[in-house]
């Protein structure tokens, strides 16, 4: 009998220190992961498809580099950008550090020659975000379309410098 008592109670610190292991160990990964730079993003057209709203939410503690953000198309095949301005970028975009848990919102808007009527322009409906972000990883964002809304007077936000 104490030679099996003495065996479960072994059993059971055993059992028992492996899920504490293991707890850790997921704990442990839990915090890896976080520590890094997560960027969520996402692409909102607005009614007249005149602008895109783009927004970039870190979601890590580290921060990262936004290094490219462009409206792409499709012709043939291959894609081409497609001629916009960015809202806060008076020279087109230049690549921005995005802190850790911050949030950059930019509206991107189609170039429209001086003097030109605006109504006369907008994106095309397969045209994609093209974001380009930490060390050349692209991410394509097929924007939402919003009915009754516009992001043409909308200002960009940049993050904290």
């Amino acid at each position: 009998m104490t030679i099996l008592a003495s065996s479960v109670t072994e059993w059971i610190s055993a059992v028992s220190t492996a899920a504490l292991g293991l707890l850790g160990f997921g704990f442990t990964v839990w915090q890896w992961r976080g520590s890094g730079f997560r960027p969520r993003m996402s692409a909102t057209v607005d009614h007249y498809r005149r602008a895109v709203q783009v927004s970039i939410d870190n979601r890590g503690r580290a921060s990262g580099v936004i290094r490219r953000v462009a409206v792409v198309g499709q012709q043939k095949g291959s894609n081409f950008d497609v001629p916009c301005v960015i809202d806060g970028f008076a020279d087109g975009y230049k690549p921005t550090e995005l802190p850790g848990f911050a949030t950059m919102r930019l509206v991107v808007k189609v170039e429209i020659p001086a003097g030109a009527d605006r109504t006369q322009y907008s994106f095309d409906e397969t045209a994609e975000v093209l974001v380009r972000w930490g060390s050349g990883k692209d991410t394509y964002l097929d924007p939402e379309h919003v009915e009754d809304a516009s992001f043409w007077t909308l200002p960009s936000e940049l993050p904290p410098k």
